[in-house]
């Protein structure tokens, strides 16, 4: 496993436990990103079946020892649901088995959100764990507060982590591409470039575009896809491989049209200066306007540097001409693999979590970009750095101020914008995988939670009373 070199003042605030693969660098802050090397070693989950979470959010700022009064936690609103569920409905206050790095969509019309296959592995004392292949979907029903397993019928797609996913507005139906796989805790990983689309109607699965037909984008992991529902297509940019000697990243900043409606594949030919090549960045489609943005990620050297991108970039796909649209005075902090969405009522981009370069690592901090005045705001500062590590992976219960009306501190997670709402479940934070669901008012920015999670929560987030205790850990 190759490390960086770093001051030992800068190694006492490393990894922290959030990295689920053989990172060859570091990051120089709180949490080790999932850098996406070959694996050495796995690390089972600890169960099966869903978690029965709760309402554990009961940290304390470790400034003062109190905190905010936060909002209730979430309460369905009783009406009936637009669209029928289908699948298994889950026990209330419960949710899928933990994972990250999932691949998912909104269905607007429904406004319910589905999810398929991901991550379910988790680190060890800062150390790398394979890929643990989850090979589920889910639906969440927003009026119920519920969570449905669905099990489709017939032919499937490979599970897989790392893929990516949309919504077919036209069809109804949920598109995914991409990803990566393997057989084992180790060899190489297939990066997958086949097309799928899931059907609720009649629960199946349908492959539009085959894993060895020619032409189209290479197999790619951590890419984004989005829908242009007035182009009848979904669009893709960049995403990447490791290399074959797991030195760096093999990335692009291609833009690819998949036509939904010939099942064909495209590359765009684009005028305007592109994003520099990435991957493990977030995006979102403005479908008033039909402007596809893209913001942060790594590149090629992410493995390496010491930085991660902050930059945001729109391609009108109508005139084909990118352009970079941030002011470059206030920015949120280099990252990746947070997630992004567009707010259509408010005419604005709403960006959550990820992992920065920062001291911190993992975010739960939220900012939204107005799309008429181009300017980033911070809405939410979420937790803040307080106290470096004690050791290697060895971090004090209050190295972070708890920002106790937020979720916690995460990357990998799945977040999505329907109607005045947006939704968040898992992903991967300082202390493991988690499966906690929170609903996010988009007319207030406050949070309120659907489902705990007994496991990944930092301390002051764990129900925990011993966190101010001089010898208390952050996890554990």
């Amino acid at each position: 496993m190759l490390r960086r070199t770093l001051p030992l003042a800068l190694l006492a605030t490393t990894l922290a436990c959030s990295s689920t693969e053989d990172p060859p660098a570091d990051t120089g802050n709180s949490g080790t990103p999932d850098s996406g090397a070959p694996d050495s070693g796995e690390v089972p989950d600890s169960g099966e079946t869903p978690d029965s979470g709760v309402d554990t959010d009961s940290g304390v700022d470790t400034d003062t020892g109190t905190g905010p009064t936060c909002p209730e936690s979430f309460a369905p609103s009783g009406a009936n649901p637009t669209c029928a569920p289908i699948g298994t409905e889950l026990q209330a206050g419960t949710g899928p088995i933990r994972r990250g790095d999932m691949a998912f969509a909104v269905d607007q019309a429904c406004g319910r959100v589905f999810m398929f296959h991901g991550d379910r592995a988790e680190p060890a004392n800062c150390g790398p764990a394979a890929s643990q292949f989850i090979d589920d979907g889910y639906l969440f029903e927003p009026s119920t507060g519920r969570w449905y397993n669905l099990e489709p019928t017939g032919t499937k797609p490979r599970n897989r982590v790392r893929g990516s996913g949309a919504w077919d507005a036209m069809r109804n139906r949920f598109i995914m591409f991409g990803g990566r796989w393997r057989s084992g805790a180790a060899g190489a990983y297939i990066y997958q470039r086949d097309v799928w689309a899931f059907d609720p109607a009649t629960n199946s699965w349908t492959e539009l575009w085959s894993q060895g037909t020619n032409g189209g984008p290479s197999g790619r992991m951590n890419t984004v896809l989005v829908a242009d529902p007035a182009g009848d297509r979904v669009l893709l940019f960049g995403g990447g491989q490791v290399s074959a000697d797991a030195t760096s990243f093999i990335v692009d900043n291609q833009t690819w049209a998949f036509d939904l409606a010939t099942n064909t594949w495209s590359q765009l030919a684009t005028t305007g200066t592109r994003p520099t090549a990435r991957l493990f960045h977030v995006g979102a489609f403005d479908r008033n306007n039909r402007v596809f943005y893209i913001f942060g990620g790594g590149g090629a050297d992410a493995f390496t540097s010491p930085t991660f991108f902050r930059d945001l970039w729109a391609l009108d796909v109508v005139a084909g001409t990118w352009s970079q649209v941030d002011d470059g005075v206030v920015l949120p902090a280099g990252r990746i693999k947070g997630e992004m969405d567009y707010d259509a009522a408010r005419n604005r981009l709403l960006l959550f979590g990820g992992h920065d370069d920062q001291q911190l690592g993992n975010d739960n901090d939220l900012w939204t970009f107005d799309l008429a005045t181009r300017t980033w705001t911070n809405n939410i500062v979420g937790d803040t750095f307080n106290a470096p590590a004690i050791g290697f992976c060895d971090f004090p219960a209050d190295f972070a101020i708890v920002d106790q009306c937020s979720p916690e501190r995460r990357e990998s997670h799945l977040f999505r914008i329907f109607g005045d709402q947006a939704f968040m479940y898992g992903g991967r934070t300082d202390c493991g995988l988690t499966n906690d669901t929170w609903i996010l008012d988009l007319n207030n920015h406050q949070w309120r939670q659907v489902n705990g999670s007994f496991n990944g929560m930092t301390c002051h987030r764990s129900g925990r009373t011993d966190c101010d205790q001089p010898d208390a850990r952050k996890c554990g």
